[in-house]
Order: structure tokens, then sequence, then C-alpha cells
């Protein structure tokens, strides 16, 4: 027992930290574990990223870069997505019950079978918009 705490007070005055496992952070999380609830990823850089199936549910992802992301199957229930960009973004079949996507952009997203229901969608940017029952919204171009 005395090594080990001998150990662990030289580790730490030299700066390396404890002898136990690091926390990968919210980021690194969802991107190798596709699992991140209540997580807060505030204008994380998720362009492009592969995040089917994932679940994000009430997590913060207010003005996130979402661009051309693909969402598909996404569990978002209750997620915060203020001022996210999403232009390109698929969301096919997403669960986003209670989200709130005041502000979002989804310019040419594609929410084909989401599931919107009670989510916040005041001031979301509509341009060639696939919505959830497959019609295109140009409500902003």
């Amino acid at each position: 027992m005395k090594r080990l705490l001998a150990g662990l007070a030289i580790s730490a005055m030299l700066g390396a930290g404890p002898l136990i496992a690091q926390d990968v952070g919210p980021l690194a999380q969802l991107l190798t574990t596709k699992s991140c609830p209540y997580c807060v990823l505030e204008g994380a850089e998720l362009a492009g990223a592969d995040l089917r199936y994932t679940n994000l549910h009430f997590s913060i992802l207010s003005s996130a870069d979402l661009n051309d992301a693909d969402l598909s199957f996404a569990n978002l229930v209750g997620v915060q997505m203020v001022g996210a960009v999403l232009t390109g973004a698929k969301l096919v079949g997403a669960t986003l019950g209670g989200a709130n996507l005041t502000n979002a952009d989804l310019v040419g997203a594609d929410l084909t079978g989401a599931n919107l229901i009670g989510a916040l969608l005041s001031g979301v940017i509509l341009c060639n918009t696939i919505w959830t029952d497959g019609t295109i919204r140009n409500d902003d171009c």
C-alpha cells in the first residue's frame, strides 16, 4: 500500500496525473461509442460525421456544425440544437421528440420519417429541406 501511495504522490508531483483511466471527453466518447446522452457538445465540429444510430438524448449541441452529418435513426430526444448548422444533414428516421431546434439551419437536410413531436422549430431555416412526410419545404429560400 505504501508503494502505491508513493507512486501516486510522485506521479502527482511530476504532473503525470493519476494512475487511473483518463476521461476521454464527450466528443471522443461520441465518436468511439456512438453514445453520449446528456453530453455537452456545444459548438462541436461534427461536419460530415457518421452518427447513424447514435444515442444523444438530452445532449447540448447548440451552435454545433453538423453540416452533411448523417444522424439517421439517431436518438435525439430532448436535444438542444439552438442555432446548429445542419445543412445537408441526414436525419432520416431520427427521433427528435422535445428537441429544441430554434434557429437551426436545415437547408438541404433530409428529415424523412423523423419524429418531431413536441420539437421547438421557431426560426428554423427550411430551403430544399425534405420534410418528415417526404415533401420538399422551401419556406425560407
